[in-house]
């Protein structure tokens, strides 16, 4: 950055502020990735659990409707 005088400006003191983010910043950063994927890793299991679920159901109905079919109604 420069002034408006043609001076570039220094630091100063401010950047020590980066000091304890740098030390601390990688574990909540760590613990921030593991969270994320803990809860990718839930819903996709959610939604795997969603599909094969509706496709039992569905499955069974089907298999249900096709077997009331052919019970006959009226033995002889």
């Amino acid at each position: 950055m420069t002034r408006q005088n043609g001076e570039r400006t220094r630091p100063g003191g401010l950047w020590l502020l980066l000091v304890p983010v740098t030390c601390c910043g990688g574990p909540l950063l760590v613990a921030a990735l593991a969270a994320a994927g803990a809860l990718a890793w839930g819903g996709l299991g959610l939604g795997l659990t969603a599909v094969l679920a509706g496709a039992t159901l569905l499955i069974w109905r089907r298999r249900r409707a096709g077997a009331a079919r052919r019970v006959p109604r009226y033995p002889r």
